[in-house]
């Protein structure tokens, strides 16, 4: 059941200034655009059984829809939002991962997919994985296909679980696509959220097709979290995850995490990035390829009076500027870039998804949780 705790703050961008110093707390050679902090708010939800957390879903919509948690050796259904317990299901032991594709649900047994009653939860048929990737971990359902994940491995079936009967004897993805590798880690859940499918493990949240355009592209846990499962709810992840603090007690942390977006660039944007030529910046349309160089687009834009925005007393100032990690650009590049950008004199600086990773990281230590350190 839902209740105030007051004392969580979880996954929350706070509307804080600017910080250059927190790009110090960083590690300083690690890939920039790896550390990006999570912008929105948590509400948190207590969750009902013991038991290690195997799988989340929800199907149904409106005052109908029902959230199932897969958690110990239990099927539990509650009502949404108050998550109420309605009723729980006995499993087998074994269970694992949870999906539904808006008529059924579906979770991994041994070496099968097991089909389940969307109303009492209990199996209605049994299919089995044939040419499934060893050990599958997780399960979910996107764009009418059903993706296995096993290990850091993510796999399409060519066979939908919701094929007829009478072709459910060839098994659930007799055949797989191409293997995808979205997280740096063994892929603990999936989960759809009707425009593209998420994949998470222990440290990082990423989308399946990393080229598909959204508002949030996928960053790191402030936590490594031991387990867990996820599911979006209305543009909106309901995250149960299983984590140690710095004393390696076990917690459950679960909450509806609303995403927002980083906050949008209104004046100059500096992009930082390397390749194999070596490391590059750009400024609108001008590329440099060294800090010297970069120096003189950005006295001309603190030259021009037509570039100067709007201060607070009425007058004018210079635009604000926002760096933005590309790839393989480092910490340490990304903090020297704000520091010349000061020199050249102007003052509001900021890189929103490194600064929101590292108050993400302060907040859980001073919470005793453990850090996510590469």
């Amino acid at each position: 059941m839902l209740r105030p705790l007051l004392a969580l703050q979880f996954l929350l961008l706070a509307a804080l200034p600017a910080q250059r110093h927190l790009l110090d707390t960083l590690p300083q050679e690690a890939e920039a655009r790896e550390l990006c902090g999570f912008a929105g708010r948590m509400e948190p939800y207590d969750l009902p059984g013991k038991g290690p957390i195997r799988g989340l879903t929800t199907i149904g919509s409106g005052a109908r829809r029902v959230v199932w948690l897969l958690r110990g050796d239990e099927l539990l259904r509650m009502a949404w939002p108050s998550l109420r317990l309605e009723y729980r299901v006995e499993v087998q032991p074994g269970w694992r991962g949870l999906c539904d594709d808006g008529r059924l649900l579906y979770t991994l047994g041994d070496g099968e997919v097991v089909v389940l009653d969307p109303v009492a939860g209990r199996p209605v048929q049994t299919r089995p994985l044939a040419a499934a990737p060893p050990r599958p971990s997780a399960l979910g359902w996107h764009t009418g296909a059903l993706f296995v994940a096993s290990g850091r491995d993510v796999r399409r079936s060519d066979a939908p679980p919701t094929e007829a009967d009478g072709q459910a004897d060839a098994g659930v993805g007799s055949k797989f696509a191409a293997v995808l590798r979205p997280t740096r880690d063994p892929v603990q859940w999936l989960s759809g959220d009707g425009l593209q499918l998420w994949a998470a493990s222990r440290a990082e949240l990423r989308p399946i097709d990393a080229d598909a355009a959204a508002i949030w592209a996928g960053g790191r846990w402030p936590v490594r979290f031991d387990g867990g499962a996820a599911v979006w709810i209305d543009g909106q992840l309901l995250l149960a995850a299983e984590y140690r603090d710095a004393r390696q007690q076990p917690h459950v942390l679960c909450g509806l995490w609303a995403a927002a977006a980083l906050p949008a660039a209104h004046g100059i944007t500096v992009r930082v990035s390397r390749d194999a030529s070596g490391q590059h910046w750009q400024v609108g349309e001008t590329n440099c390829r060294s800090l010297r160089q970069l120096r003189a687009p950005l006295a001309r834009c603190a030259s021009d009076l037509r570039a100067r925005v709007l201060a607070a007393d009425g007058g004018q100032r210079l635009p604000p500027v926002v760096l933005e990690a590309g790839p393989r650009a480092t910490v340490r590049e990304l903090a020297e870039t704000w520091d010349l950008v000061e020199s050249v004199g102007f003052s509001e600086i900021s890189s929103p998804a490194q600064e929101a990773w590292a108050r993400d990281r302060i907040a859980w230590a001073r919470k005793g949780l453990q850090p996510v350190v590469k």
